[in-house]
């Protein structure tokens, strides 16, 4: 159960493939705009959304027409919806916009690509792969798309579909850090935790600010969970301790250290506030992390506190319809194991 719940609160992905894109295009807008784009990339990067979409919307308003500054808001939408918890909210702003791009450009690799995503964090998976299909039709050597469907594979528990994807989005392109951060996470899920570290560590070493905080958080997450199967509690918690530090709003970083100290050794009375305080913070930032309240639900278990047990399993399992960072293909396994703490309570608390 342990390393199976360690692959479960590695959040996944805020996609920024397009923003090379975006900067790199020559037939769009002016040279003196790429300082636009360039601050579009920092603030995503910073993991700064309200910004991001603020300055994505300034170059719309600027060039209503050009395709370049429609997909630059779409994109941006998304990772949106994706960072905080809102997909119902802003993938179908992203795919509005697709749609009008589509229209200009039926054949725009990056409107299905985006596409795919805005399906993706939707769960409208059938519909994320037809439309990254079509992007790789359109471009098949494009590292970034096969990244992305790798990661829909992922949520819908085709794991040989996702090996293929995310190692063929690797010899593509081996040193993209959002490649880097799905092989490094594959890895770790699969049980071969050296390969897990060996990427991660290539990720750290990017100065920061070069990369998604988000992607650079999750490399320090890999390595705290390594160290975690290692019994290496201390290491475990520098190193969650570190994706916190890098981008506060990181949710897994605050579950890992909580589990840190649940799983390993004796619970201090100083461990007992930090667990409590990281589980309650990482619910305020997703109110629907199922892997939240089952963690409170195993602390207040060792505690021989059975209602707060039964209370926090009982609302675990009540959410994890909710709970995008738990894929389709692993639900029904993990609603059957809530299901099997919250009866083990029960039956303590006779």
């Amino acid at each position: 159960m342990k390393k199976y719940i360690l692959g479960l609160v590695a959040l996944i992905i805020i996609i920024s493939a397009g923003l090379f894109y975006y900067i790199s295009n020559k037939n769009s807008n002016k040279i003196a705009d790429l300082k636009k784009y360039s601050e579009l990339a920092s603030a995503e990067n910073q993991g700064k959304m309200d910004d991001a979409i603020s300055i994505a919307q300034d170059i719309l308003n600027k060039y209503p027409e050009d395709i370049q500054a429609k997909l630059s808001l779409a994109e941006v939408y998304v990772n949106k919806g994706s960072h905080d918890n809102k997909e119902a909210e802003f993938a179908p702003k992203a795919l509005e916009i697709i749609e009008q791009v589509l229209k200009k450009d039926p054949n725009n690799f990056e409107a299905y690509r985006i596409m795919g995503y805005a399906y993706e964090i939707q769960e409208s998976f059938d519909k994320a792969i037809i439309s990254y299909n079509k992007a790789i039709s359109i471009d098949p050597n494009n590292a970034a798309v096969y990244n992305s469907r790798g990661h829909a594979f992922e949520l819908m528990g085709q794991y040989q579909l996702v090996k293929d994807d995310y190692l063929k989005a690797y010899q593509l392109d081996p040193n993209n850090p959002n490649i880097l951060m799905n092989v490094s996470r594959m890895y770790l899920s699969t049980g071969d935790d050296q390969k897990a570290k060996d990427f991660a560590e290539r990720l750290v070493a990017f100065k920061d600010g070069s990369i998604l905080s988000y992607v650079k958080s999750t490399a320090y997450s890999i390595l705290g969970q390594v160290a975690l199967n290692e019994n290496k509690k201390e290491e475990a918690i520098k190193n969650f301790t570190e994706a916190i530090n890098l981008l506060p709003s990181f949710v897994a970083g605050y579950i890992d250290r909580a589990q840190a100290r649940i799983l390993i050794g004796t619970i201090s009375e100083s461990d007992k506030v930090e667990i409590v305080s990281d589980l309650n913070t990482a619910l305020k930032l997703n109110p629907n992390s199922s892997t939240a309240y089952y963690l409170l639900g195993g602390f207040y278990e060792k505690q021989k506190d059975y209602n707060l047990a039964l209370s926090n399993y009982t609302k675990a399992l009540s959410v994890i319809d909710l709970d995008l960072v738990i894929g389709t293909g692993a639900r029904e396994y993990v609603k059957k194991s809530y299901q099997e703490k919250i009866d083990l309570i029960n039956k303590l608390k006779k």
